[in-house]
C-alpha cells in the first residue's frame, strides 16, 4: 500500500474522529482521567477508572474502526482488553458514560 494513501487515511479517521466527539463539559467537571496501562500495550491493557460507574470502552482503530467494546467488572471499575488479535499501531480508546463520550485516549500496541 503506498504510504501516502496510508497516511491520508490515519489522518481522515483522525479529523473524523475529532468532529464526532462531543463531551459533555457539566459531566466531566467532577470526574478524573481513567488509568491506563501499560504502555505501549502487548497481551493486554488495562482501563481503571474509580470515580463514575456504568461506563463503556470502544477501542478504534486508526481507520476509525471499533474492534473492541467493553464493560468494566461489576463493582471493582477495571477492565482488561485482550490486545494479541490486534496488529501493532495506534488506536483511540474512548469511554463512554450516559451514551456521552467523556474521556478519549490514544492507545499504542506494540507486540514483542
Amino acid at each position: 500500500m503506498n504510504l501516502t494513501i496510508v497516511a491520508t487515511s490515519i489522518l481522515l479517521a483522525f479529523i473524523s474522529f475529532a468532529q464526532e466527539r462531543k463531551i459533555d463539559s457539566l459531566l466531566l467537571k467532577n470526574i478524573q482521567s481513567p488509568i491506563i496501562y501499560p504502555t505501549p500495550a502487548d497481551r493486554a491493557l488495562f482501563i481503571e477508572w474509580n470515580n463514575i460507574d456504568n461506563y463503556i470502552v470502544k477501542l478504534y482503530n486508526s481507520y476509525g474502526k471499533r474492534v473492541i467494546t467493553a464493560i468494566p467488572y461489576s463493582t471493582l471499575h477495571k477492565i482488561e482488553l485482550q490486545t494479541t488479535h490486534l496488529q501493532d499501531g495506534i488506536y483511540i480508546a474512548k469511554i463512554f458514560s450516559s451514551n456521552k463520550v467523556v474521556a478519549s485516549k490514544r492507545i499504542i500496541i506494540k507486540h514483542y
